[in-house]
């Protein structure tokens, strides 16, 4: 047992009270040295500095100090999202929504701007830096990959729909084909223990192969801990893949559900979605608008970058394109077109030969008799139409159509 909380919740509570109350459960020991690790995770080197009582090895705390005349280099974006900063080296980047909320397809816009940044550009192309972007990657820039490599773990999906996820980047990007050092894997039907000693050794081995790490992108993180509500495991998870991100200097997204109680507030899966909230540089959630039915991806929730919902890049399924496209956010004059359209017909009948003012009352009873509606439907339909402009009042009181 590796507590015991776990005891308890394993054989009960009679049998943790009968453990700790047993002396024969308990070994007296002597005192030894604790043993700090200060190695970068996945190295296998072994630098311990040993700590007996009070006296520590300071060597590695004091080369870790801040001096306000000593900045480290300030980390460049490796990802902008709407020209936001949001994925810097050394750190996490959640991504997170409803099941089948769009995440795949985020991921897939990213991995494409990736590659769009490697394309070659035209030799004109600088001088005009405001130029609209060749494919639609949905809002997402990436810093140039420049030989390093791109990881991904899918852990959610079959190894078709895995393959389809890249096969879609690479149609958004616009390229034949994906570079060696893209990394895709496809662990759907691999062991807990293995995709976590997988990721490790996979990003030592990328590392080396391909002289650093541009990105790394693990589609569905709750899939390498044993349950998200455990928070020793969670804990421990976060911190694990904290330090892979420092140690190989790169960013890493993770893909996370959110609690089906979770709609309005965007609540993640367990002690590993609250922990991962809080340690992450950068927290993108998918919500469906409810008006359009489009997802619409944005963060309140963010060290360098604030995109309201208000502000949120909108995307939607495209039967043509065979992938989730951008759409335009409906704004308050676009859904009065709308409803000017679909209201246009019937006003027409309505007014058909008729010229000149109408008195409210004719108007009424030509909407009850021509669109066959109730005398309170047709006065709601009046001013219906008064607020989209089909129709306007006049100075004496009457209604034309404008």
């Amino acid at each position: 047992m590796k507590d015991l909380r776990s005891y308890h919740n394993a054989l009960g509570p009679q049998a943790l009270a009968a453990l700790v109350t047993d002396p024969a459960n308990f070994t007296v020991v002597e005192p030894a040295a604790a043993t700090l690790s200060t190695a970068a995770p996945g190295t296998g080197a072994s630098a311990p500095a040993t700590a007996t009582g009070s006296a520590v090895d300071f060597t590695d705390l004091d080369a870790r100090r801040i001096h306000l005349e000593q900045p480290p280099p300030q980390p460049m974006p490796v990802f902008s999202l709407l020209s936001q900063q949001i994925c810097t080296a050394g750190n996490l980047t959640v991504i997170s929504a409803q099941a089948k909320g769009g995440k795949s397809a985020v991921v897939g816009a990213m991995i494409a701007s990736i590659m769009a940044a490697e394309a070659p550009r035209a030799e004109d192309d600088d001088d005009l830096p405001d130029a609209e972007p060749e494919h639609d990657l949905l809002g997402f820039t990436a810093a140039a990959q420049a030989g390093r490599a791109v990881v991904l773990f899918d852990t959610e999906q079959s190894p078709y729909d895995a393959w389809n996820l890249v096969h879609r980047s690479a149609q958004r990007a616009g390229v034949s084909g994906m570079p060696d050092t893209f990394r895709g894997y496809s662990l759907a039907d691999v062991s807990t223990e293995k995709r976590r000693a997988y990721l490790a050794a996979e990003m030592e081995r990328a590392h080396e192969e391909c002289s650093g790490i541009h990105s790394v992108f693990i589609d569905g993180v709750a899939d390498l801990c044993k349950s998200p509500n455990d928070d020793i495991e969670a804990f421990a998870l976060v911190e694990h893949l904290a330090q892979l991100a420092i140690a190989h200097t790169c960013p890493i997204i993770l893909v996370l559900h959110e609690n089906p109680s979770g709609l309005e507030t965007g609540k993640t899966r367990g002690h590993l979605g609250s922990q991962l909230e809080r340690k992450a540089e950068s927290n993108l959630r998918i919500a469906k608008d409810g008006k359009s039915g489009a997802s619409m991806i944005f963060s309140e929730r963010c060290r360098h970058a604030c995109i309201s919902r208000d502000d949120a890049l909108r995307f939607a399924w495209s039967v043509p394109d065979g992938m989730h496209m951008t759409v335009e956010a409906e704004t308050q004059e676009s859904r009065a077109e709308t409803a000017r359209q679909n209201e246009q017909p019937e006003c027409q009948a309505v007014f058909a030969g008729h010229l000149g003012e109408i008195t409210y009352t004719e108007l009424k009873e030509r909407i009850m008799t021509r669109a066959h509606l109730a005398e309170r439907s047709a006065k709601r339909r009046i001013k219906q139409w008064q607020g989209i402009g089909l129709i306007k009042q006049s100075a004496t009181g009457c209604y034309l159509r404008c």
